[in-house]
Formats: C-alpha cells, sequence, structure tokens
C-alpha cells in the first residue's frame, strides 16, 4: 500500500531526564520523523520556542527534576495548542494520582 503521509515533516518533541530513553527512542524513530530531544523541561520550552512550526507531538515523562511531567504539557498546551501531548510513566507518584488518572479526564494536558 502506497504511503499517504510525509511523516518526516511532522516531528516529535520528546522531553525525559534519562538519557538513555532518549537515545532509544531517538534511534527508533528517526527514520519515520524528524525528534527533537529535550532533558529537561527548560529544555523542552527552548527546543518548542525554536521548532514551533515543525512539532506535531509531545511526549514527556511525569517524574523528572524540577518541573513534572504534567506540568510541562500544561504550559506546552499555552505554547502550542495544537500539538498532540503524550505523558509517560513507569509508576503512579501516588495512589490517589493513579486513581484519579484512570477516573477523571484531565483538562490541563
Amino acid at each position: 500500500m502506497e504511503n499517504l503521509y510525509d511523516y518526516q515533516k511532522f516531528a516529535v518533541l520528546y522531553v525525559d531526564d534519562e538519557e538513555m530513553a532518549l537515545k532509544y527512542f531517538t534511534r527508533a524513530f528517526q527514520n519515520q520523523f524528524q525528534i527533537f530531544t529535550a532533558a529537561n523541561a527548560k529544555e523542552g520550552y527552548q527546543v518548542l520556542e525554536q521548532h514551533c512550526d515543525k512539532i506535531a507531538l509531545i511526549m514527556t515523562d511525569q517524574r523528572m527534576p524540577g518541573e513534572q511531567g504534567v506540568q510541562f504539557l500544561g504550559r506546552a498546551r499555552q505554547l502550542h495548542p495544537r500539538a498532540i501531548r503524550i505523558l509517560t510513566t513507569r509508576t503512579p507518584t501516588s495512589k490517589s494520582q493513579s486513581t484519579r488518572s484512570t477516573q477523571e479526564p484531565s483538562t490541563n494536558i
């Protein structure tokens, strides 16, 4: 089947404090998408501002030093409201967040 989309014109911003996660994500998807990475929220905002016209998807880890992923995505939404946003995490940060996230949709992200 013919590919109807040129996915290389869409960029992904992946923000994670784990260097290996950034490395392997880039390796896995660099042939399909343009990948930008940042090691923290501050770097993520800089990349987003520099490449806002290219970034179609923003993905971040929840647990990072400094600003948490959900906070980053909330502000990123204000800067780039049309981008798709994905929050990743290995484990819930608290029981109340785990319960809330499965029962209530968040309006912040």
